[in-house]
């Protein structure tokens, strides 16, 4: 009898939490809190965009969307969230894609491209047992995580509750239109420092691989799909990006401030005076190809 109890415990208890762990997922997918759940609760926002950013923390602080808007008289969205990387990026792109995604342009933002998942992958564990893209991706990167994720859905929302669980309350109970560290049009910007406080650093060059079997896959896919496609480097402190091969779809502004402490938020983000002058820059070379 004891048993049958325990046994009937552990079966509610096991329906109770995957059934909290599917509702936060739910919740969490019809939010905006991240840009990895606006690609999924903003479909028609998207799709009625004809430009879309992608890129880490540069394409999110670099470009004001009102100024390419006037510039170009074309819709544009920032997808570009911090702390994510190329291939991140390439998730992403079928992530859009497989929801009938299909701007005009896409404008990626590349200033490195170091390998596996970047941190903030775990921003996308909601879309686990609900989308086959990130299955796949996340199955490389961990496969007991996955199959703990799968079968305990409860845990993924424990272990990063910081960055899922207590936002997606606050979304869910308290502002359902919150958006993490970005606006309506997925802008953000850094506020002007002081330059005393700025690191110049030393002169660096670094080279990129053009190559790159992530790159390679994102560029097919948007040539399979009708997309235009612009590789960006946007502008860094006393650092030059170059690439060991270019075709032509590669717009380097990497060293176009130079030294110039005014316009940096820190030696890899510009901040609002930088992001007013280098939309303005990038705008009169994209309007040269469109």
């Amino acid at each position: 009898m004891l048993a049958k109890r325990w046994l009937v415990f552990a079966i509610v208890v096991y329906v109770l939490q995957f059934a909290i762990g599917q509702i936060l997922d739910y919740s969490f997918l019809k939010s905006e809190i991240y840009k990895s759940a606006v690609i999924n609760s903003q479909v028609e926002k998207l799709t009625n965009s004809d430009i879309l950013i992608f890129g880490g923390s540069n394409g999110l602080v670099s470009f004001d969307n009102r100024i390419l808007e006037e510039r170009t008289h074309k819709e544009v969205y920032n997808l570009s969230e911090d702390d994510t990387n190329l291939k991140l990026h390439l998730l992403q792109l079928k992530l859009i894609l497989n929801r009938g995604i299909k701007p005009e342009r896409i404008i990626l933002v590349i200033g490195s491209m170091e390998e596996g998942l970047s941190r903030n992958f775990l921003r996308y564990l909601p879309y686990l047992s609900h989308d086959e893209f990130v299955n796949n991706d996340f199955q490389k990167f961990s496969k007991l995580e996955f199959q703990a994720f799968k079968i305990f859905p409860i845990f993924k929302w424990a272990k990063y509750n910081n960055d899922l669980l207590y936002p997606t309350l606050y979304s869910m109970f308290l502002n359902k239109n919150y958006h993490h560290r970005f606006d309506t049009n997925g802008d953000y910007e850094y506020p002007v420092v002081s330059a005393e406080t700025m690191e110049n650093g030393i002169n660096q060059k670094v080279e990129l691989n053009y190559l790159d079997s992530n790159l390679l896959e994102f560029k097919n896919l948007c040539l399979q799909n009708g997309i235009a496609l612009s590789i960006v480097n946007t502008p860094f402190l006393n650092k030059e990006i170059t690439w060991n091969e270019d075709r032509g779809d590669v717009m380097n502004f990497s060293s176009v401030f130079g030294s110039n402490t005014n316009l940096f938020y820190d030696a890899a983000h510009i901040n609002k005076n930088g992001k007013l002058l280098f939309s303005n820059i990038f705008a009169d070379s994209l309007i040269k190809v469109m």
